[in-house]
Order: C-alpha cells, then structure tokens, then sequence
C-alpha cells in the first residue's frame, strides 16, 4: 500500500482506490476496512 500511496503523491498513477479495488477483486489480497478508508484519506480520494 505504501507503495502506492508513493506512486500518487509522484502522480505515477492516476488512482489509488482503482488499482486497490483491482487487487481485492483478482487476487486473495485483503485490507480491512478502515486501512483502505485511511489510504484514500491519505491520497485524497
């Protein structure tokens, strides 16, 4: 997640909760809900 979060704030990517979302629906990857929540505060979305 950090990673991402990096890749935002460098406008390396145009979303966050897009590649997130992506990851949850493809892959076992899990992240309770208030980390995701705290994640988009972070990256304002």
């Amino acid at each position: 997640m950090g990673m991402l979060v990096e890749a935002k704030q460098r406008s390396l990517i145009p979303s966050v909760k897009l590649l997130m979302d992506a990851l949850i629906d493809t892959s076992e990857f899990r992240v309770s809900q208030p980390l995701y929540e705290q994640i988009l505060q972070m990256v304002d979305e």
